[in-house]
């Protein structure tokens, strides 16, 4: 086995190894809920990385070709070998965008419901149940999991939900 062909099967190792980051990293819903039920997402920069390094290694297939080409010698596939590397990071990259954009969407309707809730907690806390009710409809639209969770939870809020006692 010549140098140029160990060369290219490192690349394809690296390239698959290393290509698969948003694969590894990227989760399509957060995984458990912090204490005060924010939501984090991965950066963006890992599929980008997935991203740059499949075009790098798409520039060593192509300079693969160029070699087979100028020294007219048979392809053996070395190219095309390495190219077939890069569907790994660049399909790692594809779901790394896809999911994070649905963390995202998640991550936006969670802050929504937090701030909804704050609202709520303080307009119980003033005695105000009426907006506090109205504010949990919308809660419970916007995340299902932190209405149950936090909003129900919440002692002031609790108190303006519950009916008030009978007076006999």
């Amino acid at each position: 086995m010549d140098g140029s062909r160990r060369w290219a099967q490192r690349i394809l190792l690296g390239a698959t190894l290393l290509g698969a980051c948003s694969f590894v990293a990227a989760r399509p819903t957060p995984s458990g809920t912090p204490r005060d039920g924010s939501v984090e997402c991965v950066s963006y920069v890992v599929p980008g990385g997935d991203i740059a390094l499949g075009l790098a290694t798409l520039l060593v297939a192509a300079a693969a070709a160029a070699d087979h080409y100028r020294d007219r010698r048979g392809n053996d596939g070395q190219a095309a070998v390495i190219a077939g590397a890069a569907a790994v990071p660049v399909a790692s990259a594809i779901f790394g965008f896809i999911v994070l954009g649905t963390c995202n969407r998640a991550a936006r309707k969670r802050d929504f419901a937090i701030e909804l809730t704050d609202a709520a907690r303080r307009s119980a806390a003033a005695g105000d149940c009426g907006p506090a009710r109205e504010l949990g409809a919308r809660v419970l639209a916007a995340d299902r999991d932190y209405h149950t969770q936090f909003f129900q939870r919440d002692a002031a809020i609790r108190a303006c939900l519950e009916p008030a006692p009978q007076l006999s």
